[in-house]
């Protein structure tokens, strides 16, 4: 599992990002320059050439809104609003400022109750995550200890249960505790229909059908052929400048 671990919180139509790391809280800049309605580029090139904030920028990998891996431009959680107070309502479009206003009024208190929960929840659900992922590859282990491959059936239950949640591989270690819970389920029906089987095959098969309902509890009956990816969404179109 990464030493990151990763906040998301949705506030006033956005999906805010950040991450924890080594006890440190960080957000996500872009998530936060768009959702304002605000250009990137200009923003980014602001933030890195301030004397004060410059210096605190630095990338963190995590599971971007569109569900794809990739590294993030991050400031530390307490010069949030210091970044802020740069921001001027009155240079923006009129249509803006509403919203504006209400990310500079609201927006650090919504992403530190976040990182509160995030920090609270996520030594429990991790522990949880490993102890359920342990579990079904010994269930596996056993099972396929005939087989000619008794390493494929790992994989296969694994890409199965990306599958079945929404998630890429090599992403788990970058999810928030939610979404790792998710997949702390999949484990757990991924196990009990390997424990009730009689190979690895017949494990395999099981595995599957619940997996494909647990699926289509998940996204509301959507067919597991198309997941909804964990974090996707559409992205804020930049419309303005501050």
């Amino acid at each position: 599992m990464s030493g990151v671990v990763p906040v998301s919180v949705k506030f006033l139509g956005a999906t805010l990002q950040g991450a924890i790391k080594d006890g440190a809280c960080f957000v996500a800049m872009r998530p936060v320059v768009e959702g304002m309605g605000l250009d990137w580029a200009s923003q980014y090139t602001k933030m890195t050439k301030d004397e004060v904030l410059g210096p605190t920028v630095v990338e963190i990998t995590m599971v971007a809104e569109d569900g794809k891996r990739r590294a993030m431009t991050c400031i530390p959680e307490e010069y949030l609003q210091g970044w802020m107070f740069t921001v001027k309502p009155g240079k923006v479009k009129a249509i803006l400022r509403a919203k504006i206003v209400r990310y500079k009024r609201e927006c650090y208190r919504v992403l530190h109750q976040a990182f509160v929960a995030e920090s609270a929840a996520a030594p429990a659900v991790r522990a949880e995550y490993l102890a359920g992922y342990h579990q079904l590859h010994d269930i596996i282990k056993e099972k396929a200890s005939a087989s000619s491959k008794p390493w494929a059936p790992h994989m296969n239950a694994n890409k199965a249960i990306n599958k079945a949640v929404g998630v890429d591989a090599g992403q788990r270690g970058l999810l928030p505790v939610g979404a790792l819970s998710a997949i702390s389920v999949a484990n757990q029906i991924a196990a009990a229909a390997y424990s009730r089987a009689l190979d690895h095959h017949d494990g395999h098969q099981s595995m599957t059908v619940a997996l494909g309902a647990y699926h289509a509890l998940l996204n509301g009956g959507q067919s597991s052929e198309a997941p909804k990816r964990i974090g996707a969404g559409r992205r804020t179109p930049m419309r303005g400048t501050a």
